[in-house]
This record gives C-alpha cells, sequence and structure tokens, in this order.
C-alpha cells in the first residue's frame, strides 16, 4: 500500500537547490532520479544522503541513499558505497533494512530501500536521559535480542563494523532494524 507523502518542504526552491539534485529533471516540484522522485531529505551520513522518495515502479514511498557530490569521482568511494549497496541487497531479514537495489541515473549512484518510520536507538535513549527514566529492561532485551540476531546473520556474509545507536533503527511497530553496512568488512 502507499503511503501518504508528508507535507511539501516549506519551500520547495530549497529541496531544488540542493546541489546533490540540480542536474536531475523537475518533475511537479520535486527532484527525479529514475524511477524515484524525491521530496524530503531526511539524513546524511560519511558516505551519503538519504531522501525519502516515492518510487514510481514499486508505488510506494522508499528512502534513497545517494553517494555525496564531493565522493562521485573518486574511485575508492565509488566502489565502497557499491559494495555496501550489493552486500545489503543480498541480505534478507526482518532486523536488517531491506536494500531493494543499487542503480544509477547520469553521474548519481544510489540504493533504493524500505523507508524506516521511527527514530534511531540514539533518539530513544536520549530520550529516557532527558526524562530521567531509565529505558524498560524487557525493552533493551528485545532490542539487543534483534540486533544480536541481525548481526549473527550478516556475520555469515560480513563483519558490519559501525554498529552503534544511530545505526539501529526502531520501527513505529517497535521492530529493531541494523542499518549502513557502508564500512563492512567483506568475508572472504
Amino acid at each position: 500500500r502507499s503511503m501518504a507523502k508528508p507535507d511539501e518542504p516549506k519551500s520547495p526552491d530549497d529541496l531544488l537547490q540542493d546541489p546533490l539534485l540540480r542536474p536531475a529533471p523537475v518533475v511537479e516540484g520535486f527532484k527525479v532520479l529514475e524511477p524515484a522522485v524525491l521530496y524530503a531529505k531526511i539524513g546524511k551520513g560519511g558516505m551519503g544522503v538519504v531522501y525519502r522518495a516515492f518510487d514510481r515502479i514499486r508505488d510506494k514511498d522508499v528512502a534513497i541513499k545517494v553517494l555525496l557530490p564531493q565522493l562521485l569521482s573518486s574511485p575508492r568511494a565509488r566502489e565502497r558505497f557499491l559494495r555496501e549497496a550489493r552486500l545489503a541487497s543480498e541480505m534478507s531479514h526482518p532486523n536488517i533494512t531491506t536494500v531493494f537495489d543499487v542503480q544509477q541515473d547520469g553521474v548519481y549512484v544510489f540504493l533504493t530501500m524500505e523507508l524506516l518510520l521511527g527514530q534511531s536507538l540514539r533518539a530513544l535513549l536520549k530520550r529516557h536521559k532527558e526524562q530521567r527514566r531509565p529505558m524498560p529492561v524487557d525493552e533493551a532485551l528485545t532490542i539487543i535480542d534483534s540486533i544480536c540476531q541481525a548481526l549473527a546473520y550478516a556475520h555469515e556474509r560480513t563483519v558490519h563494523r559501525d554498529v552503534k545507536p544511530e545505526n539501529i533503527w526502531l520501527t513505529e511497530e517497535g521492530r529493531p532494524k541494523l542499518m549502513d553496512f557502508g564500512i563492512a568488512l567483506l568475508n572472504e
């Protein structure tokens, strides 16, 4: 089922001025990386920028991670990004973010993955700290167990090497998801 799109950015020109997207064609005020229409920046990491987008083929909202512009000309960074995308797209586990595919549109290299709504484990921990209340033991054990299962599965193929609260997402339904295999070490 298609998810409702969030409200348009306060100024659509802000999104259109993003240097990462300037060369892409404009469709009704948004930028396009075929086959998706990007309409909100939702995150940024060391290797890429993540956008919320509507995938016209899948007919649903997705997340698209685009290699950072300053890394586009680096063959090493490009290969690392592609390795992450290929590796992640080969994994199928309920506690690992699903990567649908890796694509190239002109100079842009990007991966399309499931859109996760919710919050990072870091945000949850921060909220508990601000409210001066510890995380309930049952909740902590559920998160730990789920991530350990995801890591056991992933470590049959790779070593994640960047497990931290920012790379653990808690969906709105409460499911922990391991994400960002950007610096994973492939098992030979």
